[in-house]
């Protein structure tokens, strides 16, 4: 790349000196090739420094590439893991939910009524969902206490809680999936 830039400005220089614009000057006169190994050794160096900053840019644009991708993966890897929390739980709950139901309705059917209420609200949740993957945290604890009521029917006296959290943002199913999995370790 350098030799082509040393034959250009000699070139322009050429063309200068035809057109009249640059007198002509006498050549200096140096013993040996010595300007020869000057221009070499200049034309490495340049060569030299491009492809140094040619390789930095392609290995920063690799390196951008693979954070990339890798940050596509786990997105991709937290998706999956909720939709196949989601296929995980709602067959067993709903078996579980109905069979309890059937019991209440016999038994208790103010319970019933209130179990019912619980059932569907928790059930229209996880149905209809939240497209963007966050909710508010007064949706997700509504949704956990939901959860966890039913579950005390389930459970009696065995269960107790109490919810006590700040407002803020949390991914959707985030402390569902904490109360279920803790009532799958206890069973």
């Amino acid at each position: 790349m350098s030799a082509v830039v040393i034959i250009l400005i000699y070139w322009i220089g050429q063309y200068f000196t035809y057109q009249g614009f640059i007198e002509k000057q006498e050549a200096f006169k140096v013993r040996g090739n010595v300007v020869y190994l000057y221009l070499s050794l200049q034309g490495f160096f340049i060569n030299g420094i491009v492809l140094l900053l040619l390789n930095f840019i392609i290995v920063q644009d690799f390196n951008n590439q693979v954070q990339l991708e890798n940050t596509r993966l786990i997105a991709a890897r937290s998706q999956a893991a909720n939709e196949l929390l989601l296929q995980q739980i709602h067959p067993h709950f709903l078996f579980n939910a109905l069979n309890i139901l059937k019991s209440l309705i016999k038994r208790s059917p103010d319970k019933a009524e209130d179990y019912l209420l619980r059932l569907s609200d928790f059930l229209r949740v996880s149905i209809s969902g939240n497209k963007s993957g966050i909710a508010s945290l007064n949706d997700e604890l509504k949704l956990c206490a939901d959860y966890l009521e039913m579950q005390k029917v389930r459970f009696g006296e065995a269960l107790s809680f109490n919810l006590d959290i700040q407002e803020k943002e949390s991914p959707e199913w985030y402390f569902l999936f904490f109360s279920s999995a803790a009532f799958r370790e206890c069973n």
